[in-house]
């Protein structure tokens, strides 16, 4: 959720930080979510199981986003950049 935070904050303040937060996270997120993947495989979950699991708890992401894109639009500017500097923490 905090990555979809990170993200939604970034594109408040610009299109290019969110950008260039979405392309640092996702640089990031590639091989945890492999990783994650293997030890669900490894843990006894058949591939299906697995796969659903890892959308389930993308769609953190997306609820972080969304809450961060909707607040920055209720919020003073100034704190969206306090929002998105708390997010990265």
């Amino acid at each position: 959720m905090t990555h979809g935070a990170a993200i939604g904050g970034g594109f408040a303040i610009s299109p290019f930080v969110g950008l260039t937060t979405l392309v640092g996270i996702v640089i990031h997120e590639i091989p945890h979510e492999m990783g994650d993947f293997a030890i669900l495989l490894r843990s006894g979950f058949d591939r299906w199981q697995a796969t659903k699991a890892q959308l389930l708890t993308g769609l953190g992401g997306v609820l972080g986003a969304s809450l961060a894109l909707y607040y920055s639009k209720e919020i003073h500017s100034k704190y969206t950049t306090f929002f998105f500097l708390f997010s990265q923490m």
